[in-house]
C-alpha cells in the first residue's frame, strides 16, 4: 500500500507580548473578555507556535493548521506557502482549516485572510471545512467577520474526524457556495415578477430571501441575476429553476438546464462579487 504523496510547507508564528490597551480594544469590540485568555496569551508570549499548510495530493486536499496567536506578518508569509501548495492540486480540491489550537487573530490579519480566500476561490476550491471549538475566541471572531463580509460559505465542525466524514459524504463535484449580502434577484413565478435577495448561491442552486404563500415546492421559475464587471459593464443571467425547499423567509431553487459555459461565467461573476469589500 502506497502512502499518498504530500507536499508540506510550514511557517512559524511569533507570539507577541500582549498589549493591554490593544487587548482591551479587541475584547471591547467583540465583547468576549476573558481573564483566562489574557493569561494564556501572556504565557505563550515566550514561546513559538508553528502554523502550517500542506497539500495532500492523493486526496486532492489543502490542509491548514493554525496555532497560537495569529499576526499579519506571519500570515502574509503563509500566503506564499499556500500558492505553492495549490499548484500541486487539481481544481475542485477540498480545504480543511484546523483552528482548534489557535487562540486569537489580530484584526490586521483580516486583509490577508481575505486574500487567501480570494485565491482559493480563483483556483476553484471545492468544499471548505473549518474545525473550531464553538467556545473559543477565534471561532467567535470568525463568525463575527463572516456575518459582515461576502465570501464562500464554509462548513463548521468540531473535530478533524468529523471534517473527514463530511468530505467523505460530499459529492466530489459539489460546488463552492458563496455568501452574498443584499444582492437583488428578480424572478417570474406564475406570470408575476417578484424581487428577492440572494443569501447563498453556487453554480447549481441558490437560496433567495423572499416569501410568498403563492410559492410551492416543485414550482418552475426563471431567476434573473445581474453582476457588475471590472470594466464597468454588467453581465446578466436568466436561469430556469425549480423550487426545492421553502422556509418562513426564504426558498431554495435548483438551476435547470444550465450549461457548462453558463456555469463558468456565473462562477467568475460570483468570485468577483464575493471579493468586493463591504461598503
Amino acid at each position: 500500500m502506497t502512502t499518498p504523496k504530500q507536499t508540506t510547507r510550514g511557517h512559524c508564528f511569533h507570539i507577541h507580548s500582549a498589549n493591554d490597551k490593544l487587548l482591551e480594544k479587541h475584547y471591547a469590540d467583540y465583547r468576549y473578555r476573558s481573564i483566562e485568555m489574557v493569561q494564556a496569551a501572556e504565557n505563550m508570549s515566550t514561546g513559538r507556535q508553528k502554523s502550517t499548510v500542506k497539500a495532500d495530493i492523493g486526496k486532492n486536499r489543502l490542509i491548514f493548521t493554525f496555532r497560537g496567536w495569529l499576526v499579519k506578518k506571519d500570515l502574509d508569509s503563509l500566503y506564499t506557502d499556500v500558492r505553492f501548495c495549490v499548484a500541486d492540486l487539481k481544481p475542485g480540491f477540498h480545504v480543511i482549516t484546523d483552528l482548534t489550537d489557535s487562540t486569537f487573530g489580530s484584526l490586521n490579519c483580516l486583509s490577508t485572510f481575505r486574500k487567501i480566500m480570494g485565491f482559493l476561490m480563483e483556483k476553484k476550491a471545492g468544499q471548505v471545512v473549518r474545525v473550531t471549538r464553538e467556545s473559543s475566541l477565534i471561532h467567535k471572531q470568525i463568525m463575527n467577520f463572516s456575518a459582515r463580509l461576502q465570501g464562500y460559505k464554509p462548513i463548521y465542525v468540531g473535530t478533524l474526524a468529523e471534517a473527514e466524514r463530511v468530505l467523505a459524504d460530499q459529492n466530489s463535484s459539489k460546488s463552492l457556495r458563496f455568501l452574498l449580502h443584499q444582492t437583488p434577484t428578480h424572478f417570474s413565478a406564475s406570470g408575476v415578477k417578484e424581487t428577492g435577495y440572494i443569501r447563498e448561491i453556487s453554480i447549481i442552486d441558490c437560496i433567495i430571501e423572499f416569501f410568498s404563500s403563492e410559492l410551492h415546492i416543485g414550482q418552475s421559475i426563471v431567476l434573473e441575476f445581474t453582476f457588475a464587471q471590472k470594466d464597468g459593464s454588467s453581465q446578466s443571467f436568466e436561469i430556469p429553476s425549480k423550487i426545492t425547499a421553502i422556509e418562513h423567509d426564504h426558498f431554495t431553487a435548483e438551476f435547470v438546464d444550465i450549461t457548462e459555459e453558463q456555469q463558468q461565467q456565473l462562477n467568475a461573476c460570483l468570485i468577483r462579487e464575493a471579493q468586493k469589500e463591504p461598503e
